[in-house]
């Protein structure tokens, strides 16, 4: 809670295809006293069809993805200002036993995780994740990769990574190597704090980036 606010929030929800909803924030007003956050390097359906097969070879997948990602990543209070909440009286908060910040008065509470809707969101949390999957894997930086940079070669046997926001892609033409890759990295991140689900072993039929990949055919529909 905070008695200086500098900006107030409102929600709304967005139904979820298994019929859940998601939170998501109107962060419009405070998104104006943001600069615009920098360009980032993404992957795509075009990453995946940059990389080549040698023939005969078949590529393999594995997935995971991060839980409720946005709101596993803190914020400090500082800017937790910018993403106020309508005001509680004080009365209501002592009544309630949490600390009063200003008597007799009113006090705003703030977020202290980043909510989708503010404008810095997916910035933050895609650089997050790209970071924590390749500083964890062991690999060379160029086997992260993105659609502004040529894919390494796959002859070699060493997976590559593909992160974007929340989900992770670790392929390559050796399903061992794969899964040993994706474990490495899913164990670091839940040592951060981080909750992963949806783990899948390497496999050579998966769904990304909203392409179906079929590694054994190398076709990308």
């Amino acid at each position: 809670f905070t008695a200086d606010p500098i900006d107030i929030v409102t929600r709304f929800f967005v139904a979820e295809k298994d019929g859940r909803v998601r939170l998501v924030w109107d962060c419009r007003v405070s998104n104006r006293r943001f600069s615009p956050s920098p360009p980032i390097s993404m992957p795509s359906g075009t990453t995946w069809g940059a990389l080549e097969l040698e023939p005969g070879e078949d590529l393999f997948a594995a997935q995971s993805d991060v839980k409720d990602f946005f709101y596993s990543l803190g914020i400090n209070s500082d800017l937790g200002r910018h993403l106020c909440l309508p005001p509680v009286r004080s009365s209501c908060l002592a009544r309630w036993g949490i600390p009063v910040i200003q008597q007799g008065g009113k006090s705003w509470p703030f977020l202290r995780v980043v909510p989708m809707g503010w404008s810095w969101a997916f910035w933050i949390a895609q650089r997050v994740h790209a970071y924590q999957a390749w500083t964890s894997s062991a690999l060379s930086f160029d086997r992260l990769i993105h659609d502004h940079a040529p894919p390494p070669s796959l002859s070699d046997k060493v997976p590559v990574i593909i992160a974007y926001c929340d989900n992770l892609e670790v392929a390559g033409t050796d399903p061992v190597a794969v899964n040993v890759v994706k474990d490495r990295v899913v164990a670091h991140l839940r040592g951060l704090g981080f909750g992963v689900h949806e783990e899948t072993s390497a496999s050579v039929l998966s769904t990304s980036l909203g392409c179906d990949i079929d590694g054994h055919r190398g076709i990308i529909s």
